[in-house]
């Protein structure tokens, strides 16, 4: 998955179009994916939050000056998406969007996607 995203996602190098990939944030760090956490740290800070016991407030801190939120299980709420001003997308690893606040993502501007097959 990571490399697909290196070579089709043109968002994941430091600096494209004038936007700059700094900090992304994953969630639910007991999902166990080594090439993709590599393949994030190669071109951003990592910062991982594990499912357990992260809570709104964690996550809020923690997107603050996020510029992209990768997550599987965690509640993206409407307040986590406001506290991110810099967030220029959410990616959910696994089947769903449901635990997305898509409204406030519309709201924002902030495109969402997932990614099925992890």
């Amino acid at each position: 998955w990571v490399f697909a995203m290196r070579r089709y996602a043109p968002w994941l190098s430091r600096r494209t179009r004038g936007f700059s990939l700094q900090v992304v944030v994953r969630t639910d760090s007991e999902q166990v994916l080594p090439l993709l956490c590599q393949g994030v740290r190669e071109v951003a800070e990592l910062r991982e939050l594990p499912e357990a016991g992260t809570t709104e407030e964690d996550l809020c801190a923690a997107v603050s000056d996020a510029s992209l939120l990768l997550h599987c299980y965690t509640p993206i709420t409407p307040r986590v998406i406001a506290a991110a001003p810099q967030l220029r997308g959410i990616v959910k690893y696994g089947v769903g969007i449901d635990a997305i606040a898509l409204d406030a993502c519309r709201a924002c501007g902030i495109p969402v996607a997932n990614v099925p097959f992890y």
